[in-house]
C-alpha cells in the first residue's frame, strides 16, 4: 500500500510537472510571435537608446525561449549589443549598425527554434497524457489477491490455546 501511494504520488508530481511546462511552453510561444518586429534604424541619440531598449527585450524574449532541450545561441548578438552600447554616443551608425545585425541573428535563433517547436509541444502533450494515464491506472488499481504484502498468519499449533480466544478470558 505504502508502494502504491509512492508511485501516485510521483505520477501525480509527474503530471503536474508536465502540465506546468506545457502551459509555460503555449505562453513563451505566444510570446515569440510577437516580438519579431525589427528595430528601426535610426540615428539621433534618443531613438539609438530606443533601439537598445528594443533589441534588449528582443533578446530577453529570445533568451528565455527554449523547447525541451533546444536553446538559442545568443552569443553573438549579446556582444553586437555590448558594442554598440558602448559606442552609440560617440558612433550612432555603427551602434545602428551593430544593432541591425544582433537583430537579425536574434531573428535567426529564434527561426531555428521556432522549427522544433510544435514538435516539442506534442512530446510535452504525449508525456502528460501517458503520466496522466498511469496516474488514473494507479489510482483505480484493485488488487485482488486481498491483503497482500501484509504478513500471513502462523497456523495453529494444535492443544495450544490463542490469546483472545474464549478459553484465555477470565470470568468475571
Amino acid at each position: 500500500m505504502v508502494e502504491k501511494k509512492t508511485v501516485a504520488t510521483i505520477s501525480l508530481a509527474l503530471f503536474i510537472l508536465g502540465a506546468v511546462l506545457l502551459a509555460y511552453g503555449a505562453y513563451y510561444n505566444s510570446r515569440l510571435g510577437i516580438s519579431l518586429q525589427q528595430a528601426t534604424p535610426s540615428l539621433n541619440g534618443n531613438s539609438i537608446n530606443v533601439s537598445i531598449n528594443k533589441t534588449e527585450a528582443l533578446l530577453s524574449i529570445a533568451n528565455r525561449s527554449s523547447y525541451l532541450i533546444f536553446y538559442p545561441n545568443l552569443a553573438k548578438p549579446y556582444s553586437y549589443l555590448a558594442k554598440a552600447k558602448s559606442i552609440a554616443k560617440e558612433d550612432p551608425g555603427l551602434a545602428t549598425t551593430l544593432l541591425a545585425m544582433a537583430d537579425n541573428d536574434t531573428q535567426q535563433q529564434i527561426a531555428h527554434l521556432n522549427s522544433y517547436r510544435y514538435g516539442s509541444l506534442w512530446v510535452m502533450i504525449i508525456l502528460t497524457l501517458i503520466s496522466a494515464y498511469a496516474l488514473y491506472k494507479i489510482v483505480t488499481y484493485k488488487d485482488i489477491s486481498g491483503k497482500a504484502g501484509q504478513a500471513k498468519a502462523k497456523p495453529a499449533v494444535p492443544g495450544r490455546k490463542r490469546r483472545g480466544s474464549p478459553h484465555m478470558r477470565k470470568k468475571e
